[in-house]
């Protein structure tokens, strides 16, 4: 179950990606500025979906309660885990990115559509 879990999380960062591989591979069938913009989209997006949950423990690390307010916590979690009877196990949200992989979807469905038209019209450039 862990081995799920570990690929959920990594599954957006996975398809930040790929996004950046289609807009790349679209950018260079067709030279048009706007792959660029997406590649800057997925790239920002990319970089965010893998430092965020570092930074986020991070920060947590370097801006701690004051002692004051965290023996007032551990006071209270104390008294409320005192009075539990029995433990519940939460339920863990996951995020899956439905959104986003329909969008690297759609992004490489136009590109391909765009090679096909070009090759049809003859002026494909060739990468260099």
């Amino acid at each position: 179950m862990n081995a799920l879990y570990f690929i959920l999380d990594w599954t957006t960062p996975i398809v930040h990606g790929i996004g950046v591989a289609v807009a790349a591979w679209a950018y260079r069938l067709t030279r048009e500025t706007g792959y660029m913009l997406i590649i800057v989209y997925f790239t920002l997006a990319f970089m965010v979906a893998v430092t965020a949950p570092y930074l986020r423990a991070r920060s947590a690390m370097y801006f701690p309660y004051s002692e004051d307010v965290q023996q007032r916590l551990d006071e209270a979690t104390e008294e409320i885990l005192g009075e539990a009877v029995h433990t519940k196990i939460l339920p863990v949200t996951y995020y899956f990115p439905l959104g986003n992989i329909i969008l690297v979807t759609g992004l490489f469905l136009i590109a391909r559509n765009e090679k096909r038209r070009n090759a049809e019209q003859g002026d494909v450039l060739s990468p260099p």
